[in-house]
């Protein structure tokens, strides 16, 4: 079987579309990061939880 699909060109703007796009995300990616762990050593500066803890909690969760 042979596929005869044409395809069309990209847009050069859709690709500049995407990649800002795709920055966006990792920046949002980056900033929950920062946030996630700046708020556990806040937990653990204040004996909230201990590492053995999250990492016992994380081997449960990744199963």
């Amino acid at each position: 079987m042979s596929s005869n699909k044409r395809t069309e060109p990209i847009d050069p703007w859709t690709l500049v579309n995407w990649g800002a796009q795709l920055a966006d995300l990792k920046e949002a990616d980056h900033r929950t990061r920062l946030w996630l762990g700046t708020l556990i050593q806040v937990m653990i500066d204040n004996k909230l939880v201990s590492i053995e803890e999250l990492e016992k909690r994380m081997a449960e969760l990744d199963g």
